[in-house]
């Protein structure tokens, strides 16, 4: 039952509106997301559905589910990603970000140039200047999505890692992460 208590923090903390459990179901919702996580031990699934997109998105990924490891830094998971085919970079995993988020330096580094300038509210409520774009493709384990919507952000204070991987990679999958073995599950949706 503790560990139930602290997804739902999590889920509360991160970004989500709404949330509620029910037995060992928590049910949250957001501005872009809504989902259902089931807790089964250690062993957290959710099912994402809801983005909002922009563009033809298009996700690649052999049949089955793809295994992704995890780097854990505290409460915090890290997983490893590569942009464009090209640039190598290490990822929060948040499943409270409703974008995939870089900084101004790794967009200019992945080519991107230009966007629709727009606010974002970050953690803790601040509002921060940005850039709405579109990443060409990330890919993360054998899974690869193209046309990935992302918040690039001028003021960003991104020490020890490259940006957030957020619900407009993950809506893409059903996805579960494993507490016990540091692992994060990617299955097609069949949306």
């Amino acid at each position: 039952m503790d560990f139930f208590k602290y997804i739902l923090a999590v889920l509360l903390i991160s970004g989500c509106s709404a949330c509620r459990g029910v037995k060992n179901v928590a049910v949250f919702t957001g501005k872009t997301v809504a989902g259902t996580t089931k807790l089964t031990a250690k062993t957290v699934s959710a099912v994402s559905k809801g983005a909002v997109k922009t563009g033809k998105v298009i996700v690649s990924i052999p049949a089955g589910t793809t295994e992704v490891p995890l780097i854990r830094k505290g409460n915090t998971y890290m997983v490893k990603a590569l942009l464009n085919g090209k640039v190598e970079v290490l990822f929060i995993l948040d499943t409270g970000a409703d974008q995939t988020l870089i900084s101004r330096r790794l967009a200019k580094k992945i080519g991107i140039s230009s966007g629709i300038r727009k606010q974002y509210r970050i953690a803790g409520g601040k509002i921060v200047n940005g850039i709405m774009a579109h990443i060409r493709q990330i890919k993360v384990g054998r899974a690869k999505i193209k046309n990935v919507e992302t918040a690039i952000l001028d003021n960003e204070n991104m020490q020890g890692y490259d940006g957030l991987l957020g619900m407009s990679f993950l809506n893409n999958f059903n996805f579960r992460i494993d507490t016990r073995k540091n692992i994060l599950y990617l299955t097609k949706n069949n949306d």
